[in-house]
């Protein structure tokens, strides 16, 4: 099952609400598809939908590499918990939207990835990823190359260039919180279309057991992307050779509170399953 919300031209848009649910055991489809949540297609992608998706739990969602797809513009995403779940919180099509205090907790398994960025005008915020162990495309954070620039003319609606990527710009990344990920990765992907106006601010990065995970994929990036002032914990007290990441000596236990700020689990799902309520309980002691 997946639940598509539909975005068509000429109306009141979508101004959808999706809360409070627990989405598990999505076992693997083998092909796209198996997302949990799609907002909008590749053909409504450059409307706006005005939906908000927010306070849900996503345990064990393992069907594609995609289990929030936004597909349209001016969306939110806030306070879900995506928990083991092989795939990830992506920004696949359309620009405006806000992705802001998610936690995702990969627990090292295979296959587990973070939260993916392309296309213009998104501002990630205040998410917490922890034990995602994706690299490239599946990484903890992937901004990632276009292909071709943001359609603006009725020429430029063609079929192949809505379903591909566009370049990303105006996009803020501030304040986010990376702990024990395997790769954080800038310009992965296929295209020429190197990011504008991005920034990559306030973001503390803690993996003390490797070496610095800051991957620039494609050196094109630059100058389209600026770090700043952000704070990293890697092996050996190393820092990445790149301007605006500096060592620091974090405490985790304080980090790992930033945890608290997803919906909890026992506020979500229904009362009378009690299989799901005693998993509910286990969760949310794995989350304390």
């Amino acid at each position: 099952m997946v639940i598509q919300i539909t975005v068509e031209d000429g109306g009141d848009h979508n101004h959808h609400q999706i809360d409070h649910n627990v989405f598990g055991y999505r076992k693997p489809f083998g092909g796209n598809g198996a997302e949990i949540i799609r907002v909008g297609n590749s053909w409504s992608s450059q409307l706006p939908s005005y939906s908000i998706i927010e306070e849900n739990i996503f345990y064990h969602c393992d069907g594609e590499n995609e289990i929030i797809s936004v597909k349209s513009g001016f969306n939110i995403v806030r306070r879900n918990l995506f928990y083991e779940s092989r795939g990830g919180l992506v920004c696949r099509h359309g620009h405006n939207n806000i992705i802001d205090s998610n936690v995702i907790i990969g627990n090292h398994l295979p296959a587990t990835l973070g939260i993916r960025i392309i296309n213009q005008g998104h501002t990630v915020s205040n998410n917490y990823v922890e034990s995602v162990t994706g690299k490239g495309s599946g990484a903890a954070f992937i901004l990632r190359m276009g292909v071709y620039e943001r359609p603006n003319t009725s020429e430029d609606y063609e079929d192949e260039k809505l379903k591909s990527y566009h370049r990303a710009a105006d996009i803020d990344i501030a304040f986010n919180t990376f702990v024990d990920c395997t790769e954080l990765n800038f310009g992965d992907g296929r295209g020429d279309k190197e990011p504008r106006n991005v920034r990559f601010a306030h973001n503390r990065i803690y993996s003390p057991n490797t070496v610095p995970n800051i991957k620039i994929s494609n050196p094109t990036i630059f100058p389209g992307i600026t770090f700043i002032n952000n704070f990293c914990q890697f092996k050996n007290n190393e820092s990445p050779n790149i301007k605006g990441f500096q060592f620091t000596t974090f405490n985790i236990e304080q980090i790992k509170a930033q945890r608290h700020q997803a919906v909890s689990p026992m506020d979500c799902g229904t009362s009378w399953h009690n299989v799901e309520l005693s998993e509910m309980k286990t969760l949310t002691e794995l989350m304390n």
